[in-house]
């Protein structure tokens, strides 16, 4: 079995990747929310979401969303030896990174390269645990506003992960984007979620290297 935990967007892996607004694994206990767990295990895959989680934040004992508490019920779950694949960062890449950009660390691959560091840094602590690990890719961003900075980030963030070969990185990027780098709708919906299409896509990444 192929354990997937992640934001909204490790939904491809379910047998519903196109219900992006699923619940979430693991209730709320802080911030009034309440949610029933979501857990799904199909054939190939089971998928953890533990709701929208940013990777920057991922090591927050305190973060608004909960994330390191989260994280760490779902991989309490998962049997140690396991194979588990990481997917946050669209969040990040999306909406925060480029807006916040540190002064000290005006370009974006700065802020990018922090956000990344922190976000593996997670993940190595899990593979210490017993566990061989990947990342996914973060998803093309599709739209107008801002596309450029979504994009750059996104590139940016995709690329660094890449380069750390101890966590593999599981990418179907050049196949669900277009030529600039924005999403390909094809594959794409309005949220800015792989739909059904992407998942044979995925599954024979995965398989090609090695994965499953």
């Amino acid at each position: 079995m192929f354990y997937v935990v992640g934001d909204s967007h490790a939904n491809l892996f379910t047998e519903y990747p196109e219900y992006w607004w699923i619940p979430v694994f693991g209730p709320y206990q802080n911030i009034g929310e309440r949610s029933e767990g979501y857990l799904s295990v199909n054939k190939r895959f089971t998928t953890f979401r533990i709701g929208p989680c940013t990777a920057y934040n991922l090591c927050e004992d305190s973060s608004s969303t909960e994330s390191k508490r989260r994280l760490n019920m779902a991989i309490g779950l998962i049997p140690v030896g396991s194979k588990i694949m990481f997917a946050f960062g669209e969040i990040d890449c999306r909406l925060h990174i480029w807006r916040y950009l540190d002064p000290n660390s005006p370009s974006i691959p700065d802020a990018v390269e922090k956000c990344v560091d922190r976000y593996l840094g997670v993940i190595r602590e899990i593979a210490n645990r017993g566990y061989t690990c990947y990342t996914w890719n973060v998803v093309p961003p599709i739209g107008e506003e801002n596309i450029q900075n979504k994009i750059a980030c996104t590139l940016a963030f995709n690329r660094l992960l890449s380069y750390h070969k101890d966590i593999p990185l599981v990418s179907i990027y050049h196949l669900v984007s277009n030529k600039d780098g924005s999403g390909n709708t094809s594959y794409i919906d309005e949220h800015g979620h792989l739909n059904q299409l992407a998942l044979p896509l995925a599954v024979n990444e995965l398989i090609k290297i090695g994965v499953i």
